[in-house]
């Protein structure tokens, strides 16, 4: 059931934030979660992709682009990682390709390019099956392909319709279920849950749900699966709607503020960063703010009731403690 929208009141003081791990990198660009617990991340850099450990942010794995273009750029997109085979993703303009943990190409699966029309994500299921968004060939939409991880064959997919795909990036849950947010900048934001079509079996489909809103941009889900945190576009309005029904049952406005720094759950509260007042704060359950000593950067939900603040040159991992 829906409910009012009420604001907030400060505080300072009564919640802190404490940091517990942090690491080093040269010129990040993206960070996203390898899984739902987020026990690994995968960290897009200038000069390549390297994987992290979810707790202390150690490097487990690196792969080296330096003949690449930068990411993110000219249609390179959101890669990911798969720690237990070691293996890489890349999100390229017209390729989706497989790495070994040696950096050879296994295989490159080709696509229409994303040149002038946006960029895609790739990541891997809990299974270390290999999964993509591309541009379908009329540029009206993409497909999410779910690839063979040793012929880069199409096993299954499905359709989504974005308007102008600036970026996406896939979020983790339990249950087999992706979540993928995409953002058009200032004009849309939209998201789709995608997991294996299992209603009937050997179907090839992948199914998708599409979340229906064109103003969110999708943040967190919780460990449990049965919660998902979004921001409002250009706003400071942040919703939790229960996940399958995406039924909203809860729902706050930050006045003359906007959230497009990222939010997470942590623990009984939320976190985010105001990008007016340049501060981070965390939310609890009274709908009382508390402002918190934290790094700059944009937010990425991390594990065990924890955030991380990244920015250009590395990442820290914060919990929040009561005083």
């Amino acid at each position: 059931m829906a409910t009012t929208r009420p604001g907030v009141a400060y505080l300072t003081g009564s919640v802190r934030a404490e940091l517990v791990a942090e690491g080093r990198q040269h010129e990040i660009a993206l960070v996203v979660a390898n899984d739902a617990d987020r026990s690994s991340f995968s960290v897009v850099t200038a000069g390549g992709l390297t994987t992290v450990r979810g707790n202390d942010l150690k490097v487990t794995h690196e792969w080296r682009l330096e003949s690449e273009p930068p990411p993110l750029f000219d249609g390179w997109g959101c890669h990911g990682t798969f720690p237990a085979g070691g293996l890489a993703l890349l999100s390229t303009p017209d390729q989706v390709r497989l790495l070994d943990g040696n950096g050879s190409v296994r295989w490159a699966f080709e696509h229409d390019s994303w040149a002038g029309y946006g960029r895609g994500c790739s990541w891997f299921d809990e299974r270390g099956q290999p999964y993509a968004v591309v541009p379908d060939s009329t540029r009206t939409g993409c497909t999410i392909v779910q690839l063979d991880p040793d012929s880069g064959a199409i096993l299954a997919k499905g359709a989504v319709r974005p308007d102008e795909p600036a970026g996406m990036t896939p979020l983790h849950q339990s249950g087999g279920w992706v979540g993928v947010s995409e953002s058009e900048g200032e004009n849309a934001a939209h998201a789709w849950f995608v997991r294996p079509s299992q209603s009937h079996p050997g179907t090839p489909e992948v199914h998708v749900v599409d979340a229906g809103w064109n103003d969110e941009h999708l943040t967190d889900i919780d460990q449990s699966g049965s919660r998902v945190l979004t921001t409002g576009l250009n706003s400071g309005r942040i919703t939790i709607r229960s996940f399958p029904s995406l039924d909203i049952v809860r729902e706050l406005d930050i006045p003359e503020e906007e959230l497009p720094l990222g939010a997470s759950f942590v623990g009984s509260h939320l976190v985010t960063r105001l990008y007016h007042r340049q501060a981070t704060i965390a939310i609890d359950s009274a709908n009382r703010v508390h402002e918190l000593e934290a790094d700059d950067g944009w937010l990425v939900p991390g594990p065990n009731d924890s955030w991380l603040s990244v920015t250009r040159s590395g990442l820290r991992r914060w919990i929040l403690n009561r005083t």
